[in-house]
């Protein structure tokens, strides 16, 4: 009970208490029961209110199809995609790219060692 005196106290002090609206308003959907908070401004329960807004989603932007050759060498297909970042033609040749770059890195290991 103290800390609730102590909260209010705050509160009042600090002159930012919520914003109250009529307790008993029930979800204006019909059908719907549920008694909204008095802190909720809205005339919808949360279940309702998503449904009443619109639901915005984010599209990608539309990238050129670029022709690339892949990086890795000794493979020399050209392929194409949208995506500006990709480097190698399938999975497998990045996989073969890595791996050789792993085996010099050992290489380099081993003569400094």
């Amino acid at each position: 009970m103290q800390d609730l005196r102590r909260m209010m106290t705050t509160l009042e002090s600090c002159g930012e208490r919520p914003a109250r609206y009529a307790s008993g308003r029930r979800c204006a959907a019909p059908g719907c029961s549920p008694i909204l908070s008095m802190y909720n401004p809205a005339s919808f329960c949360c279940v309702h209110d998503r449904e009443a807004a619109p639901v915005r989603t984010r599209r990608k932007p539309e990238r050129p199809t670029m022709i690339v050759v892949c990086a890795r060498p000794g493979c020399a297909i050209a392929y194409a995609t949208d995506n500006p970042r990709r480097k190698y033609c399938s999975d497998r040749c990045r996989v073969k790219a890595f791996e050789d770059r792993q085996r010099s890195l050992r290489k380099v290991a081993q003569l400094i060692a």
